[in-house]
């Protein structure tokens, strides 16, 4: 997506980050550090100090505090990377905008559809940048992916099946989480991961208008929903599934099928297969970072220059909203629909 722009300022941006967990050091900060021209990190904030004064001595010695109004209320920070546990985004988010600082926060946007809808009403007036960090909306493979079904390689689509499976268990450090162990959003892990695919589905194929779902629970250990079915039909027509278990033993499986007319694409991992009756199937690897450094990209173009947001407060809306309807769907046994 083209951003325009109004080249007046090149200075980097004066960043806070809220939140030092995990997905701070191990996806925020690897990518920022390859943005130093673009961004400098000038306060970090966590509710517990050991997290708090280890971050600060990983991104330059910076101040620290405790109390993210603190670190809002500082001169030095323009811009705000919240990466926070899902049921504090609304919150956080708020105080943020209201405090007049551009915000980038890490996804799902919020854990209820109130509270997405509620932020996506207050960056429509904000003056502020306001962007989720969905990283899947930045990712050189979906974007591939997007270009082929466009330009027809398989001619039309008309179904796709995508199935996620894999143990998500001790070895994972984002499985020791008490806040994702015990949740306090609807979901669980389906929510916190589950929400990158159907951001990657709405890219591909479009809104999704209707659907049914069924969820249950293999291992508690990891929350109070593990896996899902879920089937679903677009606003074009197009029908599909998608299935995920983050608690399965001895096997996993990252497969997204999608059916054309004329051919199949199929994405695993990094790859992406076209296979074609007319000979001219082919196999490309798309290899990134998981689209983290497009995202700060983005969104240093849209401080700075008034670039147009990717991922916005409204996409992050519909990501999690087909998600909860899903969840209302698996309790009641009856069908969604999303208007």
């Amino acid at each position: 997506m083209k951003l325009f722009s109004n080249r007046e300022r090149t200075d980097p941006i004066k960043l806070g980050i809220i939140g030092c967990g995990i997905a701070a050091k191990k996806l925020h900060y690897p990518a920022l550090k390859k943005l130093k021209e673009r961004f400098t990190i000038t306060a970090v904030c966590n509710h517990t100090e050991p997290k708090a004064k280890e971050f600060s001595k990983i991104v330059g010695d910076v101040p620290y505090t405790l109390d993210y109004k603190e670190l809002l209320a500082r001169e030095d920070v323009e811009a705000v990377d919240i990466v926070l546990p899902i049921h504090l985004n609304r919150l956080v988010i708020t105080d943020a905008l209201k405090a007049g600082k551009h915000v980038i926060a890490e996804k799902p946007i919020a854990g209820t559809l109130t509270d997405a809808l509620e932020l996506v009403e207050l960056a429509e007036h904000s003056q502020k940048v306001a962007m989720i960090a969905e990283n899947i909306r930045y990712r050189k493979l979906f974007q591939r992916v997007k270009e082929l079904i466009n330009s027809n390689a398989i001619g039309e689509v008309n179904s796709f099946s995508w199935d996620f499976y894999y143990k998500f268990d001790a070895r994972n450090e984002y499985a020791h989480t008490e806040w994702r162990k015990d949740h306090k959003y609807e979901g669980g892990i389906i929510t916190d991961a589950g929400v990158h695919n159907i951001a990657a589905i709405r890219l591909l194929f479009g809104d999704i208008a209707s659907g049914s779902a069924m969820t249950w629970n293999v291992n508690p250990e990891v929350g109070r929903t593990d896996s899902i079915r879920m089937n679903f039909k677009t606003t074009s027509g197009t029908h599909g599934s998608f299935n995920m278990s983050a608690s399965v033993e001895g096997y996993s499986e990252n497969k997204l099928l999608i059916f054309g007319k004329s051919g199949t694409i199929i994405i695993e991992h990094d790859d992406i297969k076209v296979m074609n009756p007319e000979g001219k199937s082919f196999k490309e690897s798309m290899n990134d970072d998981g689209g983290f450094k497009a995202q700060f990209e983005n969104f240093y173009d849209a401080v700075r220059y008034g670039g147009e947001v990717v991922s916005t407060f409204t996409e992050a809306q519909k990501d999690i909203e087909v998600l909860l309807k899903a969840y209302q769907s698996a309790e009641s046994g009856v069908p969604f629909t999303i208007e």
